[in-house]
């Protein structure tokens, strides 16, 4: 896989920038277990250009975390640019432009996934920002504010404007982490995906002898809840899937197994408990529910998940696994439903 010019390998495993998450320390930790990119938390370019503090601090970057993206956000054009040739001079290998985060406080100003609304300018700055650097840059969206807009046709400008990636989330900015389901979308991210990444990687590992392949599911795939019918029905297409692919690569010593992470605790978790998910009261209130609700009495920690993988991927840690769904939501799917 390359960005540009940047080779990161044949099979590369990438944090993501989450807010409140992918701070240093924790980017570290994530370096420590294995990944091959990180990027920092989002940046406001308003922030940057007017040099406030903790704006700043989001630049520094330490040479071991190398390769690293430095993500930035805002809705006007000129200070997009501004905080671009900013972030570009605290040295990382990539410039990611969010416009796919949909905060209600970010996005009702135009930024992050408000720019949806407006594709003509998201591309415009995205040109923009291409030509005042000299580093690549790439773009995070959504499928579009509704199901009016065609994910492709933006896609397709965002090429031509110069991005060298796209991460698209299959949510539209309305559907925020819910709403009615799009099950051709939802599908086509959850489930085909998955199905077509492997069907190209896997000559990649028939050649180097043999790998591991790590699905990402989730409990809902086996333990469901009202209103996510289509996400339930691709993470658990997802686990059937996982199965069948460990039996029909196992001759060449591909392992193929999957995750299904619980609560854990997120931005993108917050989110949807602030838009009324599980219960009532304040987002701490919400969390205490879910936490409640496990056996361990909290939610989950990201680093949870991530050590998990790291001893699903470790060909000697768990050489005898393959074809199996590790649960890892804290005792919540032990309990009888009537308890």
């Amino acid at each position: 896989m390359k960005i540009s010019t940047l080779d990161l390998g044949e099979k590369p495993l990438l944090l993501a920038p989450m807010e409140d998450v992918t701070d240093a320390s924790f980017r570290c930790i994530c370096k420590d277990y294995g990944a091959d990119m990180v990027y920092t938390e989002f940046v406001p370019s308003d922030g940057l250009i007017r040099d406030a503090r903790k704006a700043l601090s989001k630049l520094v970057i330490y040479d071991y975390e190398r390769p690293i993206g430095i993500q930035i956000y805002g809705h006007i054009p000129e200070s997009m640019v501004e905080a671009a040739k900013m972030a570009e001079e605290a040295k990382p290998e990539v410039i990611d432009l969010n416009f796919g985060c949909p905060v209600n406080k970010i996005a009702k100003r135009g930024a992050g996934s408000g720019m949806m609304r407006e594709p003509d300018k998201l591309v415009e700055i995205t040109r923009r920002v291409v030509e005042a650097v000299k580093l690549p840059v790439t773009v995070k969206t959504r499928l579009g504010w509704d199901r009016s807009e065609d994910p492709c046709k933006i896609a397709s400008a965002l090429a031509e404007a110069g991005a060298d990636m796209l991460v698209i989330h299959g949510r539209t900015v309305s559907q925020g982490f819910s709403g009615s389901a799009d099950w051709d979308a939802i599908l086509d991210v959850n489930l085909k995906s998955t199905y077509f990444m492997s069907h190209f990687g896997i000559p990649h590992l028939k050649a180097r002898g043999g790998g591991s392949i790590i699905n990402t599911s989730s409990v809902q795939g086996m333990a469901s809840a009202n209103l996510v019918s289509a996400y339930a029905a691709s993470k658990g297409g997802l686990l059937a899937l996982t199965r069948a692919m460990a039996i029909e690569f196992a001759p060449d010593e591909i392992r193929v197994n999957a995750i299904l992470p619980g609560a854990v605790d997120t931005p993108m978790l917050r989110a949807g408990l602030s838009r009324g998910h599980v219960g009532d009261g304040t987002i701490i209130d919400r969390l205490e529910n879910l936490a409640r609700k496990t056996v361990n009495g909290r939610v989950g920690k990201p680093e949870e998940i991530a050590r998990s993988i790291y001893f699903l991927a470790d060909n000697q840690q768990s050489s005898f696994m393959t074809g199996q769904a590790l649960v890892i939501d804290g005792g919540a799917t032990a309990r009888l439903s009537t308890e």
